[in-house]
């Protein structure tokens, strides 16, 4: 959905800029060639054949000219040519069109209205009448003209808007600039001239204060009577006018026809050659000058900022719309987060490290039996249940997690009840540790179903051996009985064999209570006291209980450890560790084959080695050895809860179990057990 907003704003932004662009274009073709691009692209058509008909049967196209308007257009008296800016035109014009256009000389006073004409001319060059519009057809402008008022010398002070308010009134040697005067200078008063000669007399005479008319005339005309120094030119701002064609409204294809050829001219920049030809240079006698230059600037210069701003609002828009629906997906993610966080059924308390509470779930507020808003900023000192979690080591904990970033687990008991708490160092933005997730779980249940597992493993494994300690209780039984028969039946005065009778009787007594002490030993619920033990003595006791197998499968046994090697162990999980590895063992050599037990004591671990040479276990069941239930042995005789009981036993206590095997090679396990270091020793994780 947003893919598809900027794409269709983009386009929007597309079709302004083009739109921008069509204006400024049309713009610029209005100031160079007088016309839009849709007039434009009318002209671009090539005379119809009608037109061209119309042409062939006039034959000639009479042009009305004024004789003494130098240098747009007169008589030369030297020579008596028809002379000018404007009657060269009409030369070009009239090879453009492909028809003979023959000027024709007509007073100023005629050129108004060519309806008085009797002299068949069909067109004039002139200012456009606004007044007469409605009576002629203008064609499109051929030149642009400025017009100005001349004031003698001693006269002006300023050239400027001040020096025009304090004329009162002006002669105008014809109409052409009597118009823009009543519309932009109505102060000023007009008195028509016949021509420019009567309207210096008139000067003269203290009758006018000035002339208006066309500069470049005036400028011609001064020239020609030697009087260029002794007057000055006023313009006033956008005194400028079009010099257009001028035809009959009924004579309408002419007109279309005039146009065509103007647009084909002005695309030849004829009119340029035209002034360098009479002035040397290209005068600012086209419709492209000054004023239109920064017209067409301050177009371009505002469609550019016009864009700039469009995109910029664009850009501000897409990115606050971005931020909205990125605002709305961070509420939704937090909200199905919160949701998530309530629906755990653990404690979850989210602190500073001031212990002020700054996030809890539901399961806090049923324990504390308090509302959510009545716990959060509050300090955890002020909940007395929450006393256990952050006091003694739990608060050390604390401390490691926010001074080293490092996670932590224990377990602690309180009222009867088992709680594994894990505390989670949680970073900002910056990298650095501002506040601590803690999760409380009741585990009580869980290590409860754990001992009962493990004393059904137990059991099961008492069953296993029973048949072996029944017969290594039965030995001793029966030396028993065969002594307590030659101390009846035999002579009794024989004080050296009723010795030896007593004593055999007093050592098989004592073999047979060791072996049901190791076996009640064995059996009972296991705790997590930690106490100080002969590791040596410790192996052989668990040996002890796989004596039978041991013989009976031909196995040797290889023990290294110290006679003298004492270490403070949690004895319990110690016992399920040895048993179940010990047992696994014997099983893997049904036809023989050698143990090899390895305890040492290493940067305060313990480290046991386990090998057997007996069948090896295949590579792709290796990663499934420690799961419950999982077994290579035959159903009756395995129930896939040894390793897995003593692999979780290493979980707990802390350490590492690894195993190495190779079809018929045989097994290695590698465990390495952290040693405790006093009577208060706490079953604790850390990890990262």
């Amino acid at each position: 959905m947003m893919k598809l907003i900027k794409k269709r704003e983009v386009l929007y932004g597309i079709i302004i800029a083009g739109l921008l662009i069509f204006l400024f274009y049309n713009q610029y073709l209005e100031s160079k060639h007088g016309k839009s691009i849709f007039a434009s692209l009318n002209d671009l058509k090539m005379l119809t054949q009608q037109e061209k008909d119309w042409l062939k049967n006039k034959g000639v196209i009479y042009y009305g000219f004024r004789p003494d308007d130098a240098p747009l257009e007169f008589i030369d008296k030297k020579d008596g040519l028809c002379k000018g800016i404007l009657i060269d035109y009409i030369h070009a014009l009239s090879e453009e069109i492909g028809v003979e256009m023959k000027p024709i000389p007509i007073e100023n006073a005629e050129a108004g209205d060519i309806s008085l004409h009797g002299k068949g001319i069909d067109m004039v060059a002139k200012i456009p009448t606004y007044s007469k519009e409605n009576s002629y057809l203008y064609t499109y402008p051929i030149l642009r003209i400025r017009g100005a008022i001349l004031l003698p010398k001693d006269r002006i002070e300023k050239k400027d808007l001040e020096a025009l308010k304090q004329i009162k009134n002006v002669a105008v040697a014809a109409d052409d600039t009597n118009v823009f005067l009543s519309e932009n200078t109505p102060w000023i008063g007009q008195v028509t001239a016949s021509n420019i000669e009567s309207a210096l007399e008139m000067m003269k005479k203290g009758q006018v204060e000035g002339i208006a008319g066309v500069e470049i005339i005036l400028q011609q005309k001064l020239k020609r009577l030697g009087l260029e120094g002794a007057f000055e030119f006023i313009s006033y701002p956008g005194y400028e006018m079009n010099y257009v064609f001028v035809v009959d409204q009924s004579n309408k294809i002419l007109f279309n026809i005039l146009n065509k050829g103007i647009y084909n001219l002005q695309s030849k920049n004829i009119l340029e050659d035209i002034q360098r030809e009479w002035f040397g240079i290209s005068l600012s006698l086209s419709r492209e000058n000054i004023s239109t230059r920064i017209a067409l600037t301050i177009l371009i210069f505002s469609m550019a900022i016009s864009l700039i701003l469009y995109f910029f609002y664009l850009s501000n828009k897409t990115l606050f719309r971005e931020l909205e629906e990125r605002m709305e997906e961070l509420n939704i993610s937090r909200n199905e987060l919160q949701i998530t966080f309530d629906s755990l059924t653990h404690l979850m308390i989210v602190v500073d490290q001031f212990f002020m509470i700054l996030n809890t779930n539901d399961a806090v507020c049923k324990y504390l039996r308090v509302h959510k808003s009545h716990i959060i900023g509050k300090y955890c000192m002020q909940f007395p249940q929450l006393d256990p979690f952050f006091s003694g080591d739990m608060y050390k904990n604390f401390k490691k997690a926010f001074d080293e970033g490092v996670a932590c687990q224990q377990e602690i008991t309180h009222e009867g009840s088992i709680f594994e708490v894990n505390i989670f160092p949680v970073k900002d933005f910056r990298e650095q540790i501002s506040k601590i997730l803690m999760m409380i779980k009741d585990i009580t249940q869980i290590r409860i179903h754990e001992r009962q597992l493990l004393q059904e493993n137990k059991m099961a494994a008492v069953g296993q051996l029973a048949a072996g300690i029944a017969h290594e209780i039965r030995n001793p039984l029966g030396l028993i009985r065969n002594y307590c028969y030659i101390l009846k039946n035999g002579n009794t005065d024989d004080t050296r064999l009723r010795a030896k009778a007593i004593k055999n009787i007093e050592s098989s007594v004592q073999k047979a209570g060791d072996i049901i002490d190791n076996l009640l030993n064995f059996s009972r619920i296991s705790n997590e006291e930690w106490e100080t033990v002969n590791l040596r003595d410790y192996v052989d006791m668990v040996l002890m209980l796989h004596d039978n197998e041991i013989k009976k499968n031909a196995i040797h046994v290889e023990l290294a450890c110290d006679s003298d090697l004492k270490c403070r162990v949690n004895a319990g999980a110690l016992e399920i560790i040895l048993v179940n590895l010990i047992a696994n063992a014997v099983d893997a050599m049904p036809y023989g084959g050698i143990l090899y037990l390895d305890c040492k004591v290493q940067e305060n671990a313990l480290e046991i080695l386990c090998k057997d040479t007996g069948v090896g276990i295949e590579q792709e069941k290796l990663s499934k050895i420690f799961e419950p239930f999982f077994t290579t042995k035959d159903k009756k005789k395995g129930t896939g809860l040894g390793l897995y009981l003593a692999y979780n036993e290493i979980q707990k206590w802390g350490g590492k179990i690894s195993v190495d095997s190779r079809l018929g090679e045989g097994t290695t396990f590698y465990i390495s057990l952290p040693l405790g270091q006093g009577k208060d020793d706490i079953n604790e994780k850390e990890f990262i």
